[in-house]
């Protein structure tokens, strides 16, 4: 009996649907993967994740924000609360115009 050279189909067939089912297997493995990491990492950072920290830290910067104290006592540079600094800012900035406008009006009364 003569042989032939052909390409056996039946082979190829087999290597395909083997192929196919490990890809899908290898999928739904990185899949299982994938969903039990992010379950871990949900329970790590929302489940147990402190609530107190950022009221306190939150707390803190208040304070900071509306307490006199040093900044740098070698410079004698103080603090002031937030709402004193815009004030003083305000008060400030309205002398600063006011005095700009009387010398240009004090300039054009001279000419």
């Amino acid at each position: 009996m003569a042989t032939y050279d052909d390409v056996s189909t039946q082979n190829i067939t087999v290597m395909g649907i083997c192929g196919a089912v490990g890809t899908f297997v290898i999928i739904i493995g990185l899949q299982s993967m994938y969903y039990r990491f992010e379950s871990q990492e949900y329970q790590r950072k929302v489940v147990t994740a402190p609530t107190v920290g950022p009221d306190s830290l939150l707390n803190d910067q208040r304070s900071r924000l509306n307490a006199y104290g040093w900044i740098d006592r070698e410079r004698r540079l103080v603090g002031i609360p937030i709402d004193d600094a815009m004030t003083l800012t305000v008060v400030r900035e309205n002398q600063q115009k006011t005095r700009s406008s009387d010398d240009a009006n004090s300039s054009q009364r001279s000419l």
